[in-house]
């Protein structure tokens, strides 16, 4: 019922909380919960009994408040009708029950004494409660009422800025029975959640006598007597240091053999850093890669080949004026192995990419040759053995041996070569293995691990010669495992030995054709590319051959794959075909026993991998039943004329420079396949021209057999074009399309105009990086012509 009625009769809302002198304040103040003043008989007399009305929230909840802030209403809204509100708004209350004319309550204050006589609603229905019930209070309600005034209490005693304005304007007497009234009905609420709680009791067991005791644990008492095992635990874990790496500590430059040694020396313990904090340094392989790469193709210098003029006065390796020691001699070998494991653990834990086959292979091809080079030479306090006659400088009848790099020459013809340095250094290695294998006999070939795994003919005389002079047995088993180091007696007197073996084997290994041969992409660790060597001894039916392990494999089968009288022209002739690659691969198919995968894909200038179909000439391209529209950026009449121009391998780069730099036909070059084949045909090196002086060509075109000796060039391609072609050739050529790339700008830096303006702008960089190459060197042109005229008599 209304509060008025409800609690204490007709004396109104201030006669509700206590005395008969009306309102808030008067006559006794606040005697209780609705307790009446004596004297009044008209708060003496009592309403009937109301039974308890609880508010049932909805199944949202109130998470508003919106029934509290409804019920407030109600009860100002009777009072307001009653004239009690106004005539308490306007008079106010006596502070301390002396006055009649108190200060005026303010909205704050007002707002205090509502929510105070909703706690004392609330109790007084409690109270109802338990007399219904019987029991104690609150016994009947659920937690979740029995929470909410709880919160109900909280709130109003909460210390908030606007309970404190309100509080103002209120007379102590009025806080003081308020902190009371708001005590007893907490401890009211207290008692009544003792009673009712969420918890489950515990389940009583059934009345049977087969299961009564059986949840008894007599035992559980040892869990609490357990022992201390805290020692168990070990000793705490220290945490990782992180080692500054300073790559810098590599020289840019080396003048003299101790120089050499300490690149060699500051490059290996870097590496080893890198190495051991793999888990921590990012990028760690990849830096190794380059450290290593910068380090051979940059830093150290390359052996200059036999028939170059300046040999004696240029070449770092061969210079008259200096002299090397047995112990530098051997200290350079040593580091040059230790490198060679750490590049090829790094180089096996990335992926593979066709410009990174290029790098890895001219790297190792660099080591190999650099580790030729040391080895030749003669030690001026006490020459090795093994120089001496490996550089056929022994005593006797004896001649120099050499490496067979044929395999290499043919192999780097379409590597792509980004950067000028490579493209320099693939000739360097060219020129210098091609003079020393044809200065040595074609028996004294060491090393042509790629076409048989059997002691070679050039490895034994090698062996044997060391062996006539040492006094070592000479049988084949004998010199097999003197090379494999099973028996380790010629390994320990020259360990250079294996490490020029293990060098050389890395580089044929990088050049095999099946991918399923290398080892799996994983993260390899140096110690995993360190190489076991075995040898098998002949027997009945089958030749004595070496078995090689590393890389968590017992045996790598990397070897033997190229027919051991056949020639690399002839293989060469069908790996080029693009439609036709699985002749290429018949050791494989009978090793793996499945098709191995290449482990590059065809070159992507070459007009057969465009069109899907072998071609070979201009003629044949007109046969082609549906040439490649490339997702419509080019017309038949455009794919042919693209077509013809990559068929001529040795004039195809300014033809399509020249075609892709019309407005119209760059717009194809958002197409990945026709990205693939610019790049190719700039890059790729070509055949490689032996001779200093060329023959010209009897007809034109040129005949088949008669190409590679005639269209051939010393440093590839792009560096002939650059030197050759005429003047606003190539150059101007690429800013055209540099130019009409830039137009297509749209702002955005995706789709097909985003893609051709960075590749057009990555493509220009190389370009520029080959012209700079020249200008920085361009006396080194001088000397070819002036050699080639002293050749022709025209220089004296």
């Amino acid at each position: 019922g209304p509060a008025s009625t409800q609690h204490g009769g007709g004396g109104g809302f201030g006669d509700g909380f206590g005395g008969g002198g009306g309102g808030f304040g008067g006559g006794g103040g606040f005697s209780g919960f609705g307790a009446p003043a004596a004297g009044n008989p008209q708060q003496r007399r009592k309403a009937p009994p109301t039974p308890p009305s609880w508010h049932t929230p909805e199944a949202g909840g109130d998470p508003f408040a919106h029934g509290l802030a409804s019920l407030a209403a109600m009860v100002a809204l009777q009072m307001t009708a009653e004239g009690e509100l106004l005539e308490i708004m306007q008079r106010g209350l006596e502070h301390g029950g002396g006055s009649s004319a108190g200060p005026t309550y303010n909205a704050d204050g007002l707002s205090l004494l509502l929510q105070h006589q909703l706690c004392v609603l609330a109790y007084e229905d409690l109270l109802q409660e338990q007399v219904a019930s019987g029991g104690a209070v609150g016994s009947t309600l659920s937690a979740a009422s029995l929470e909410l005034l709880m919160r109900s209490t909280r709130r109003l005693s909460a210390s908030s800025p606007r309970l404190a304005r309100g509080a103002v304007s209120l007379a102590p007497s009025e806080l003081d029975g308020m902190l009371t009234q708001l005590r007893t009905l907490s401890g009211a609420i207290g008692d009544a959640k003792a009673v009712v709680t969420t918890e489950l009791g515990p389940i009583t067991p059934p009345p049977m006598d087969e299961v009564r005791g059986s949840a008894t644990l007599p035992y559980f008492d040892r869990l609490t007597d357990l022992p201390d095992v805290e020692g168990l635990a070990g000793a705490a874990r220290e945490p990782p240091v992180v080692l500054p790496i300073q790559l810098s500590v590599v020289p840019d430059k080396v003048e003299t053999f101790a120089d050499v040694s300490n690149a060699l020396q500051q490059a290996t313990v870097v590496c080893t850093l890198l190495a051991n904090q793999r888990g921590l340094v990012q990028n760690s392989y990849a830096l190794r890669a380059a450290l290593i790469t910068h380090l051979f193709v940059r830093v150290v210098p390359l052996p200059l080949a036999m028939s170059n003029t300046g040999r004696a006065l240029r070449c770092f390796w061969n210079r008259k004026d200096r002299s090397i020691s047995h112990d530098t001699q051997a200290e350079l070998l040593r580091w040059i192995s230790l490198l060679c494991r750490h590049y090829a653990a790094a180089s096996l834990s990335l992926p593979l990419t066709v410009s990174f086959d290029a790098t890895r292979m001219i790297v190792f091809a660099s080591m190999a040759a650099v580790a030729d080079a040391i080895l030749r030479l003669r030690a001026f306090d006490a020459p090795s053995l093994l120089s001496l006659h490996y550089s056929g400088q022994a005593e006797g009848p004896v001649a120099p041996f050499a490496l067979e790099m044929r395999h290499f020459e043919r192999e780097s013809e379409r590597c792509q070569l980004y950067t000028p340095e490579l493209a320099v250094a693939r000739t360097q290695l060219l020129d210098y293995f091609g003079d020393l294998q044809r200065a040595a006999p074609a028996e004294n070939r060491l090393f042509r691990f790629e076409r048989s795994m059997e002691l070679g003919v050039g490895e034994g005389r090698l062996l044997s010669q060391l062996a006539t002079q040492l006094g070592f047995a000479k049988d084949e088993a004998s010199l097999g495992a003197f090379l494999s180091g099973q028996d380790s007696a010629m390994v320990d007197l020259f360990p250079e030995l294996a490490t020029f073996r293990d060098v050389v084997f890395m580089l044929k290994a990088m050049m095999v054709p099946s991918g399923d041969a290398l080892p799996e992409l994983r993260a390899w660790t140096p110690m995993d590319a360190t190489l076991k060597w075995a040898y098998r001894p002949a027997s009945e039916g089958s030749a004595g051959t070496f078995a090689v392990g590393g890389f968590g494999s017992k045996e790598m089968h990397v070897g033997g794959w190229l027919e051991e009288d056949g020639d690399d022209d002839d293989y060469y002739a069908v790996s080029s075909k693009a439609v036709h690659p699985r002749k290429r691969f018949g050791f494989f198919r009978r090793l793996f026993k499945k098709e191995p995968k290449p482990r590059l894909a065809p070159s992507a200038a070459d007009a057969s991998s465009l069109c899907g179909q072998e071609v070979a000439t201009e003629e044949d391209i007109l046969h082609v039943k549906s040439l490649p529209d490339f997702n419509g950026t080019l017309r038949a009449a455009d794919s042919e004329l693209l077509l013809q121009y990559l068929s001529a391998p040795y004039v195809r780069i300014p033809l399509l420079l020249d075609f892709f730099a019309d407005p119209l036909r760059i717009q194809a070059l958002s197409q990945p396949r026709l990205q693939s084949a610019l790049e190719c045909a700039l890059f790729e090196p070509g055949p490689w021209q032996a001779e200093a002086v060329r023959p010209l060509p009897d007809t034109i075109p040129v005949k088949k057999e008669e190409r590679e000796a005639l269209l051939s060039t010393p440093v590839g391609l792009l560096f002939h074009e650059l030197v050759h072609s005429p003047e606003g050739l190539v150059v101007p050529t690429v800013d055209k399309m540099l130019a009409a790339a830039l137009n297509m700008d749209t702002g955005a830096p995706t789709g097909a105009s985003a893609a051709i303006i960075l590749f057009v702008a990555r493509l220009a960089v190389r370009v520029e990086a080959y012209v700079v190459f020249l200008a920085e060197h361009r006396a080194w042109r001088r000397e070819p012509e002036q050699g080639q005229r002293r050749a022709q008599g025209e220089v004296s």
